[in-house]
């Protein structure tokens, strides 16, 4: 099957093995979707070949000819539609997907079911592809369990290492099991999110110092209800901590943080952030959140019954850091 694959791409590209090109007009279409069952293997073969290099052009076709009685062609006609949605070419794709669901949908029992295995093996292959884009663009990929040499990836991460650009928010949608995922940078915009479709499991959508503005967090929220989204301008504290009956209690500071170098510990109640009241960690949070790194900020602090202020220099989030 792979094999049939790896002939079949240069066909998507109109190029005949050995590097001639092919002539579109040898033949009508029609002919060769007929001979998809014809006898012999290299007829079959060839058959393929020149239905795939009519591209989005040979869906519709291939979709009326598809016959419960003809298993051969049933079968051949798939793994053309599986092969288009890789050519690269936009229109083939989204022709040829719609294809393989439509059949997916037949009653007839024989295509459905072979639509359905075309489009696991298409989604398998997908999925492997994605992953090593991301990976090879300093993406960060967490996976949560394996399904025999498939990964079942639930957290992507694209923060300040990733080197890509935002087409790969698109491709993945071939990461069905996806939960979670963060986004750093001001490369990501309204425009970015928009690319975002066919993720049903997700989640969690982090935005730490991106370009969304309201209107395309309003957007996600639309899209995925089922989500939240975590949107922040980037700025970092450096604390985790728990409610308090007088403010947010400080369980741990992280080292090397603005909160570290204004030497607030563990303990410490914070009780207003720039004259605001905090009364839980939380809405501490989502002050900090609208807080760009490198701005200053007053904190009141209660350490054993004594109140003092400190000055912080906010730091910067790091997505990377919060899996």
């Amino acid at each position: 099957m792979l094999l049939a694959f790896a002939l079949l791409m240069p066909l998507l590209l109109g190029v005949l093995p050995g590097g001639s090109r092919l002539a579109r007009g040898d033949g009508e279409l029609a002919s060769w979707i007929q001979q998809l069952d014809a006898d012999r293997f290299a007829s079959r073969q060839r058959a393929m070949e020149y239905v795939a290099s009519y591209g989005a052009a040979a869906v519709e076709p291939l979709l009326a000819a598809v016959d419960e009685q003809r298993p051969e062609l049933v079968r051949r006609a798939i793994d053309v539609l599986v092969g288009l949605v890789q050519s690269g070419d936009p229109a083939a794709q989204a022709a040829a997907e719609r294809g393989l669901d439509q059949l997916s949908a037949r009653p007839q029992p024989l295509v459905a079911r072979s639509a359905h295995w075309g489009r696991a093996r298409l989604g398998r292959i997908q999925q492997r592809r994605v992953i090593r884009t991301l990976e090879a663009s300093g993406g960060k990929v967490l996976a949560t369990s394996t399904w025999g040499d498939e990964a079942q990836v639930s957290y992507v991460i694209l923060g300040k290492s990733w080197q890509g650009d935002d087409s790969i928010l698109a491709e993945l949608r071939w990461l069905p099991e996806l939960e979670a995922l963060g986004l750093q940078g001001k490369q990501f915009t309204d425009a970015s999110v928009q690319r975002l479709r066919s993720l049903p499991n997700l989640r969690l959508v982090q935005l730490y110092g991106t370009g969304v503005t309201d209107v395309g967090e309003a957007l996600l929220k639309q899209r995925m209800p089922q989500a939240r989204i975590d949107r922040r301008a980037g700025a970092l504290l450096g604390i985790q901590g728990s409610r308090n009956s007088q403010g947010c209690q400080v369980e741990y500071v992280r080292p090397n943080t603005a909160a570290s170098r204004a030497a607030i510990v563990p303990g410490d109640v914070i009780t207003r952030f720039d004259g605001r009241a905090v009364d839980t960690f939380e809405a501490l949070t989502a002050l900090i959140a609208r807080r760009r790194p490198g701005t200053r900020a007053r904190l009141e602090i209660l350490r054993e019954g004594a109140t003092f202020e400190v000055e912080v220099v906010m730091g910067q989030i790091d997505v990377e850091e919060f899996p």
